[in-house]
């Protein structure tokens, strides 16, 4: 009897402890080949933003039209970068939401 319950028990366990690994391995590798390209847009995102804010500095110290079509265009141009990191690399979004929660 006992022997009739460990047997299906034992099978399942394998198939999805074997299906977890596999999945637990493709996403690995899937993080792996994106995080280059994402920790790059990082600190693309992060030199941008700093650019901003010191620009935004400038343009209200000396608010003339150069200053601050320069600040528009750094604005547009990390917009541009952070969307891009939201929609280029969805491991590294998945494994961040994982991370955070």
């Amino acid at each position: 009897m006992i022997k009739k319950l460990i047997k299906p028990f034992f099978y399942s366990f394998v198939f999805f402890f074997s299906l977890f690994l596999i999945t637990a391995v493709y996403v690995n590798e899937k993080l792996h080949d994106e995080v280059e390209g994402y920790l790059a847009t990082v600190d693309k995102v992060n030199e941008l933003n700093d650019t901003y804010i010191l620009c935004v500095g400038l343009a209200a110290q000396n608010p003339v039209e150069e200053n601050t079509t320069m600040c528009e265009n750094l604005k547009s141009e990390l917009k541009l970068n952070f969307d891009s990191l939201k929609n280029n690399y969805p491991y590294m979004n998945f494994y961040n939401s994982l991370v955070k929660n």
